[in-house]
């Protein structure tokens, strides 16, 4: 009788819970349909009142209304032109109820470390970088679209820090992909390679010491042949940016069944690095319009000849970061621009003819067009493209 007792007690509890659950459900889509239903004003008023409260209302306060509540009208308001409201609304949110905002913070302050970053204001900047510093496993991805964002704008220092940090503690991650964790990891020897270059003005053996510094955190837990080839890398690397290395590339380097061809994609892009600093681009952001030309090259891998381009491939490629679900697209539209930029770089250089310039320029044209109405559409996020000309 105990056994059937207990199994019954299982079972009512059970049934309890699924009712509770049902309950909570429905109070939830009653109180969102609700909500859904305000004007935009009204979304606003509402959001600043539940802020302003010193009290914690459990209609809003349950279930991640506060974060479909915030996100959403942001988003909402934003493509309506309302940019400065919602940052307002997010910074309020921020000071008012840190706990709550902490919660979901990559969420939130990716939205403010574009913003601030297109304004060129450090200290808002920063302190919108706060968290990803002090947290940077909470969600990788957001991470390293805040990393994005600070190349593609030129904050050198910034990048640095914030991947310095990250990289020791999301090295052995097992949420992580390997091949994201190897992209941060050369993202902070960039960094350390940079750092080098502009600090032997004050001396080689200062700069070296503290770059040996750095490199203890990226040896951690490697063996002696990773170390020698990172070592053996980074040198190779530092020659070139310093122009003490002038490689004399031939069409012939770039020619997809000849061994080498890929080895010889990655020296030619430091030379681009090179070319683009030379234009006027800080090291950390000539670096990252490398990594998203380039990145097109080695996605799509076909044709002859590395560098002869398909629309229809760099579509591809643009898809990756432009697609309904990414967070990534940043990436997208700097790769359009970045392109450009590398194909110009390979006529110079002599390993492309007039016509194949034409021809990509062509077909960048007409994918550009494509996304016009995206671009206009989310352009807030996209400000770094004005300052490129």
């Amino acid at each position: 009788m105990r056994g059937e007792f207990a199994a019954w007690e299982r079972s009512e509890r059970a049934e309890e819970e699924e009712r509770e659950r049902r309950e909570a459900m429905r109070r939830n889509r009653e109180w969102w349909n609700r909500f859904d239903s305000l004007a935009d004003d009204d979304k606003l008023t509402f959001l600043d009142s539940v802020l302003d409260s010193e009290s914690v209302d459990p209609e809003f306060w349950v279930d991640g209304r506060p974060f479909d509540a915030f996100n959403d009208t942001f988003h909402e308001l934003v493509h309506k032109g309302r940019l400065e409201e919602c940052i307002k609304l997010m910074e309020k949110f921020r000071e008012r109820k840190p706990d709550w905002y902490r919660k979901d913070y990559p969420f939130y302050d990716y939205k403010l470390v574009y913003y601030y970053a297109a304004r060129r204001e450090r200290e808002k900047l920063r302190e919108a970088l706060r968290y990803f510093i002090e947290e940077p496993e909470r969600d990788a991805d957001y991470l390293f679209i805040v990393l994005d964002a600070l190349r593609l704008y030129g904050f050198a220092e910034e990048t640095y820090q914030l991947s310095k940090v990250a990289y020791p503690r999301l090295k052995d991650s097992e949420g992580i992909v390997p091949d994201a964790i190897y992209e941060l990891r050369q993202l902070v020897i960039f960094c350390m390679i940079w750092k080098y270059i502009d600090t032997t003005s004050r001396g080689e053996d200062e700069a070296r010491r503290k770059l040996d510094e750095d490199l203890r955190l990226v040896f951690e837990g490697l063996g002696e042949d990773e170390k020698l080839e990172i070592e053996e890398g980074l040198q190779r690397t530092i020659k070139i940016l310093r122009g003490e290395v002038v490689n004399e590339w031939k069409r012939a380097d770039f020619l997809t069944a000849r061994d080498g061809c890929w080895d010889n994609l990655h020296t030619l892009g430091m030379d681009f690095v090179r070319y683009m600093h030379e234009k006027g681009f800080e090291w950390i952001t000539a670096d990252m319009i490398r990594e998203v030309a380039v990145g097109y090259f080695e996605s799509k891998r076909e044709g002859k000849y590395l560098f002869r381009f398909s629309k229809k491939s760099f579509e591809e490629y643009l898809g990756m970061f432009l697609g309904f679900i990414s967070i990534h697209d940043i990436r997208g539209m700097a790769a359009l621009k970045a392109l450009g930029y590398f194909y110009t770089f390979l006529r110079e250089k002599g390993i492309l003819s007039d016509d194949e310039l034409e021809m990509a320029e062509e077909g960048i044209r007409e994918i550009n067009e494509e996304l016009r109405v995206r671009r206009e559409r989310d352009a807030w996020k996209y400000r770094f493209l004005e300052e490129w000309v």
